[in-house]
């Protein structure tokens, strides 16, 4: 079961999935350009401002993220990644001990260990859920979010 967090908390996660995200795209694209939009999330009663972060690659197309909130069941946050090719859920997880680990999945569906990111290639907290039931959540970093934005480029 996920731990409840704080809106302020979820904002402050969002941050710095934001500067790792800038960081990365930046270091693949110097050309690209980013830009916030202000969006107010409803969570019942309660309402609050995150900002949508767009991203336009040129050659790729153009990318947001827009966060859903941190009442989200199973997790404490959520932020969607949109593409031109269509949409992929990430979430935060901020639970010690869980049981996540560091693995790769071919195209073929096969299942490969792979090594554990360099701390400064991830996004501490934040995860890749599949649209496909796979058993785990992949730990968000630099080369699977470049992987997210070629699949959602086509």
């Amino acid at each position: 079961m996920s731990a409840v967090i704080d809106h302020e908390t979820y904002l402050e996660r969002l941050e710095d999935l934001y500067s790792k995200v800038v960081a990365w795209v930046r270091e693949m694209n110097s050309e690209a350009e980013f830009l916030r939009v202000p969006r107010t999330i409803r969570e019942g009663d309660f309402q609050y401002e995150a900002d949508i972060l767009e991203v336009c690659i040129p050659g790729m197309g153009k990318f947001s993220l827009v966060p859903r909130g941190c009442r989200i069941l199973g997790a404490e946050g959520r932020v969607d990644l949109e593409g031109p090719g269509g949409s992929e859920a990430l979430v935060l997880r901020e639970e010690s001990g869980s049981p996540l680990t560091f693995k790769e999945i071919t195209e073929t569906g096969r299942v490969i260990p792979r090594e554990s990111a360099v701390p400064s290639d991830h996004v501490e907290g934040w995860h890749f859920v599949q649209n496909t039931a796979i058993g785990y959540l992949p730990v968000l970093d630099k080369d699977l979010f470049i992987r997210l934005l070629a699949v959602l480029s086509k």
